[in-house]
């Protein structure tokens, strides 16, 4: 939790960068250039909503894990993200932890 404080002012740089883009509603995830994060996805859901994936730990076997930052708080039922990652826990308001 530590970690996920001290990088929040990078992720909600990169929002905020996010926000100023034009990204279609239902088009699918898009990769965001960022050194914030191994990786970073953008997606709008169905409903509009933006949701974002800090992917910022990996291992092996299969091992993954990072942050959602959820427009509504709530991760859309049914979205590319809520596929992805079936384990999440809120860490603040807007702001999940995932793993898997």
């Amino acid at each position: 939790a530590l970690r996920f404080h001290y990088q929040l002012p990078q992720f909600e740089a990169v929002i905020t960068q996010i926000t100023q883009q034009d990204i279609l509603p239902n088009s699918g995830h898009v990769r965001i250039p960022s050194d914030v994060a191994r990786v970073v996805l953008a997606e709008k859901t169905a409903h509009g909503h933006l949701q974002v994936e800090f992917l910022t730990g990996g291992g092996f076997p299969v091992k993954h894990s990072g942050y959602l930052y959820v427009e509504t708080g709530v991760l859309e039922p049914g979205s590319f993200m809520a596929k992805r990652w079936p384990y999440t826990r809120e860490i603040k308001p807007k702001w999940l932890r995932f793993w898997d």
